[in-house]
């Protein structure tokens, strides 16, 4: 053994060192290197250099076997413990006196092993990255692309060179990619993941429609050190959307002339409703105004009420033009009725509802019956209430006079020249709904239809 300096750093040092002849064989090996080996001291001085390198195996320099002790050295080489372990070793070597090198050794096993699991990783990414139906791409931090999948590349018709740091604005549409610059530029630095819609041009010339979005990638201490994106092609997304624009459009515009159509329709029907009721009114001139004159008229009055309103309705922005309010209408209906009943007051409860014109109509019509019954048969005020029940599924017509009430054993199918036909027949047929004829307790009749709103 060595007793000079050599000896002494071979003695105290942590350090992986051997000593050899120039045949290879061990003169000395420092404990570090007796644990690494795994052999003793005695183990180690009866082995040379190369009966530890496999043969062959990757990442072992072919040159080390037959170094030569006169020339510097360095490299790797893959050796098998006793207990079967396979390690990965660097060394670096150099001349010592006549005949003997110094190597300095390394054992670089996680090392290897952490690059082959990166380049693994990088394999598995890569593969993944190139075959998903997105173009994806990498940033560094700055928003300076350095890579892009085999999709991006395969669309585009273009590589690397062309495309790394700005370059992707080439295959942007001269019209979007002012904005689109802009707006990355800003997400850049606020930090905030990106996202936007526009055009790129494939590799044949022609634009498709891309959704982009890139998301921010952190290290500890918070700082951007990648942007990772994709752009998804949305084409035929945006081609949908654009023909449903359209054809709404088109819709919008029918029903503007649907309206129209109506508003004429409505105003048409009004007219001639009042010219039939002043035929009414002419032909109840040249002699007294019968009962059923004054019905009548009451009838043609209230239908044209109704298109009245319709025809206000239809000029309106309420593009539901399908449904009116039973509130305006027997407010209305009731207005044109007290014009025309002297002392008597006809006083309107109604809860506000919408119903089809349909309905509205028959509802009219309803009212003005049991308004003309109570005016014929009963006496006092007349009042007219609306509630809804059944948490707004049904409503509860209810139309009440101050008179003698219905006689005892009342029958409205035995008493049709009443007018309550018409009431029974209405309530049953056109509101889907039931009527019932009851006195009050505090004197006077009261008409009771119960109907469903949705009908």
């Amino acid at each position: 053994m060595n007793d000079g300096p050599i000896g002494l750093l071979f003695d105290h040092s942590l350090a992986v060192i051997v000593t050899a002849d120039e045949d290879g064989r061990f003169i000395e090996a420092s404990q570090a290197a007796c644990e690494m080996f795994g052999y003793s001291q005695e183990q180690m001085l009866l082995k040379r250099i190369g009966s530890f390198v496999i043969p062959g195996a990757e990442g072992s320099s072919e040159e080390h076997e037959g170094y030569s002790p006169n020339e510097q050295d360095a490299g790797e080489f893959r050796f098998v413990r006793p207990d079967r372990e396979m390690r990965v070793v660097s060394y670096s070597a150099c001349p010592l006196a006549a005949g003997q090198h110094l190597s300095i050794l390394r054992d670089i096993t996680e090392r290897k092993h952490s690059e082959e699991a990166l380049r693994d990783s990088e394999a598995r990414f890569h593969g993944l990255a190139d075959n998903i139906a997105q173009l994806a791409w990498i940033a560094d931090g700055s928003g300076w692309i350095f890579w892009y999948n085999r999709r991006w590349f395969d669309y585009t018709g273009t590589v690397l060179a062309d495309m790394q740091g700005w370059g992707w604005d080439k295959v942007h549409h001269p019209d979007h990619i002012e904005r689109v610059i802009e707006k990355f530029t800003h997400h850049l630095q606020t930090g905030e993941p990106w996202e936007d819609t526009f055009p790129l041009r494939a590799a044949e010339g022609h634009y498709r429609w891309f959704l982009s979005r890139a998301a921010p990638v952190r290290n500890e201490a918070s700082e951007i050190t990648f942007w990772f994106g994709t752009n998804t092609d949305v084409t035929e997304q945006c081609e949908a959307e654009e023909e449903l624009r359209e054809r709404q459009t088109e819709i919008e515009c029918l029903n503007k002339r649907l309206r129209r159509a109506m508003t004429e329709t409505h105003h048409r029907v009004k007219n001639d409703l009042q010219v039939i009721s002043a035929i009414i009114e002419m032909e109840a001139t040249n002699g007294e105004p019968t009962e059923p004159n004054q019905r009548l008229t009451r009838h043609v009055q209230a239908l044209a009420m109704i298109h009245d309103l319709l025809t206000a309705q239809s000029k309106s922005d309420d593009p539901d033009t399908s449904r009116v309010s039973v509130q305006t209408v027997l407010e209305r209906l009731v207005f044109m009725l007290n014009q025309s009943v002297g002392d008597r007051r006809i006083q309107a409860h109604i809860e506000e509802v919408y119903v089809t014109v349909e309905k509205s109509a028959s509802l009219a019509l309803l009212v003005n019956e049991c308004v003309s019954n109570a005016l014929k048969h009963g006496s006092g005020d007349i009042d007219i209430v609306l509630r809804t029940y059944e948490e707004g599924a049904r409503a509860r017509l209810e139309v009440r006079d101050n008179g003698s009430g219905f006689p005892p054993g009342f029958n409205a199918v035995r008493s049709a020249h009443t007018g309550l036909e018409l009431i029974d027949v209405t309530a049953r047929w056109d509101l889907r709904g039931d009527v019932s004829y009851e006195n009050r307790p505090v004197g006077g009749a009261c008409v009771i239809i119960t109907f469903p709103l949705s009908a």
